[in-house]
């Protein structure tokens, strides 16, 4: 069975981005038995990344020994098979330990599809993020999915836990958006993963 990592691009412990992750959480069973994948859930915040500052950058060094969260953090991306990333959007950009936990990456994600699910607390639902995100996927050799997921007013609809808020304005269209979202990322991994 294909794995696909749902990481949360937020380093901050109040993100409001908690609130799709913990969605997706909790409804794991039922998504990875629609999908015939196997989830696995990873926060930027759990690695405690320090700034990457290695003498030589990843796809430049094949004799990389790495110790610590940094390993941890490369063990863990590189077993994934595909991978759905929940980014916010801070100062009209993608999230700084997010950058730096990417930067850590060589070859461990190539040829693998992505998809991105972006957030904000307006209309924008994070666009710029998920934009900024793009160049650097590429660059690591991801698949990226044509189909972005972007959830605006977060706090307006999603509780940190991982409930709806109560009478929350978009719960059946963001629902759904998200649900779509695991079987389009389910379907490219089995699909590139023969």
């Amino acid at each position: 069975m294909k794995t696909i990592d749902v990481i949360l691009g937020s380093a901050r412990s109040n993100s409001s981005g908690a609130g799709i992750f913990n969605y997706l959480k909790k409804n794991a069973k039922e998504l990875e038995s629609d999908n015939g994948v196997k989830l696995n859930f990873m926060a930027i915040r759990d690695f405690d990344l320090p700034t990457f500052n290695e003498p030589l950058p990843p796809m430049g060094n094949p004799d990389r020994k790495l110790t610590g969260t940094p390993k941890k953090w490369i063990e863990n991306v590189k077993a994934g098979d595909g991978y759905l990333f929940i980014e916010p959007v801070y100062d009209n950009g993608l999230s700084g330990a997010f950058k730096n936990a990417l930067d850590y990456i060589g070859f461990e994600m190539a040829d693998k599809p992505a998809r991105i699910i972006s957030y904000s607390s307006n209309a924008m639902a994070g666009q710029a993020s998920a934009l900024a995100l793009l160049p650097t996927l590429a660059m690591l050799g991801m698949v990226m999915l044509p189909h972005m997921t972007m959830i605006g007013h977060i706090d307006d609809n999603f509780e940190k836990d991982g409930n709806f808020v109560s009478n929350a304005p978009s719960e059946d269209y963001y629902s759904k958006q998200l649900k779509d979202a695991v079987a389009d990322i389910a379907s490219y991994t089995k699909l590139l993963n023969k």
